[in-house]
């Protein structure tokens, strides 16, 4: 990975993220997403996962609509985000079209549903600009899943939770800033490796 990110703050890194992203071939970003998710249905935690909490993407993202689709068609329970003020929830959907055509940033979201139950095995899927090697993802500065997870510290990182990060390979760098309240993720999936953490 050429980006480092020695003595660069969060702001800077995402814009060179993002833009790197950005320039990447649409046809490259959809293969390479394909491969990404291949690699998730062959886990065993997918396999036996009951609640599949994942992110809608949008512009360069990984495109999730594909897993979406395959997970409720597996009979795992889906659960999509929804900006609520300053948090997001998750609500269950049975489609794609249970998500309203734009939300808050133009971002697919459900309108309402029931809530996860993490008694259950459950995968939290979530979206990053880059990770590290030690689990730490770079998000886009809204904060939004950072404080879904801190307010669910505990309950989420159970051993029958797994937060999994699926990225193209030249998103994952050796470090990146931390903050305070930053929550590692279990595992980095990506079109070349899984790297559990």
């Amino acid at each position: 990975m050429s980006i480092t990110s020695q003595n660069l703050s969060k702001k800077e890194l995402r814009a060179i993220f993002k833009n790197k992203r950005d320039s990447m071939d649409i046809k490259e970003r959809e293969a390479l997403s394909a491969r990404i998710w291949d690699k998730l249905y062959a886990l065993d935690e997918y396999k036996v996962a009951f609640n599949i909490l994942v992110y809608v993407s949008i512009g360069s993202e990984p495109n999730t609509n594909p897993l979406i689709t395959r997970a409720l068609s597996d009979g795992k329970k889906v659960f999509c985000p929804k900006i609520i003020g300053e948090e997001i929830k998750f609500f269950r959907i049975e489609s794609l079209s249970d998500l309203a055509p734009a939300g808050v940033y133009d971002i697919p979201e459900p309108t309402a549903g029931e809530d996860p139950d993490f008694e259950k095995n459950t995968i939290i899927i979530v979206p990053a600009l880059a990770v590290d090697k030690k689990g730490y993802r770079l998000g886009y500065g809204g904060g939004f899943y950072d404080r879904y997870l801190q307010k669910r510290k505990e309950t989420v990182k159970s051993h029958k939770k797994f937060l999994i990060c699926g990225i193209f390979s030249s998103f994952a760098t050796k470090s990146l800033p931390i903050s305070d309240y930053d929550i590692p993720i279990d595992m980095i999936i990506t079109e070349q490796e899984i790297i559990i953490i």
